[in-house]
């Protein structure tokens, strides 16, 4: 009894910790930067929007408050201090590439990207956006390493805008277009059977047969047909006719 009482409790563990690992998956975050923790390495330098970067979303946003110029930067990368605050639902950890391309879940959500800084380097041009002097370069010519960690930002399924874990430059970027879905073939409608026209049937006239001309019955032919009746009548009866002839 002890060791059956022993089995069941062994599989009734196992099955509670199989049920648990289910529900951690199925209740996970979907990968919101509110719930990641970037380990990257930090840029500690004056060409960084946010000194050293951040490395969670509330380290981001305490920097943001007291970070010199920031409002005016990230305005012309179009992020609003609104966007700042609701970073904790609406971005997603990504990366941003050397080749321009920023990435979700390993999905390419944009191209050709853009990232500020403070101070001029190798490739870039000068902006001045509300009174605000500040440098933009394209990754193929700014990055060192092929990817870094970023907060993404999608709205209504597109990219809006990034910010770079390590030094909380902004990024811009050409978002890949969303493909519109085929519209699903509507079966033709059938055509009416069309029914053949009716004929009028046209009575046929019909052709009676011509009258046959009836026999004479003169008063000669009755007697003809009394003495036909026999032999002796025949003969009697030609005699009659050529007599009458002869008259």
């Amino acid at each position: 009894m002890k060791n059956i009482l022993k089995n069941m409790k062994i599989r009734l563990g196992a099955a509670l910790t199989v049920s648990l690992m289910i529900a951690a998956v199925i209740m996970a975050p979907t990968a919101f930067a509110a719930n990641v923790k970037f380990n990257s390495a930090r840029d500690c330098d004056g060409n960084a929007m946010l000194y050293c970067g951040a490395m969670n979303i509330p380290e981001l946003q305490t920097k943001h408050k007291s970070a010199k110029n920031i409002d005016q930067m990230y305005a012309y990368f179009g992020i609003s201090d609104a966007d700042i605050k609701a970073l904790g639902s609406t971005a997603v950890a990504g990366k941003v590439g050397k080749d321009g391309k920023v990435t979700v879940n390993g999905k390419v959500v944009a191209t050709n990207a853009i990232s500020g800084g403070r101070q001029p380097i190798r490739g870039s041009s000068k902006v001045t956006h509300q009174g605000v002097t500040f440098y933009n370069s394209r990754t193929q010519t700014s990055f060192l390493s092929s990817n870094l960690d970023a907060y993404v930002v999608m709205k209504n399924g597109k990219f809006d805008f990034a910010i770079l874990a390590a030094c909380g430059n902004a990024v811009k970027a050409t978002p890949v277009p969303t493909p519109t879905p085929k519209p699903k073939p509507q079966p033709k409608p059938e055509k009416p059977t069309e029914k053949p026209p009716v004929v009028p049937e046209v009575p046929v006239a019909q052709v009676l047969p011509a009258a046959k001309e009836l026999p004479h019955t003169g008063p000669e032919n009755l007697l003809g047909a009394f003495l036909g009746t026999s032999a002796l009548g025949t003969v009697a009866h030609r005699v009659y006719l050529k007599r009458r002839a002869s008259k």
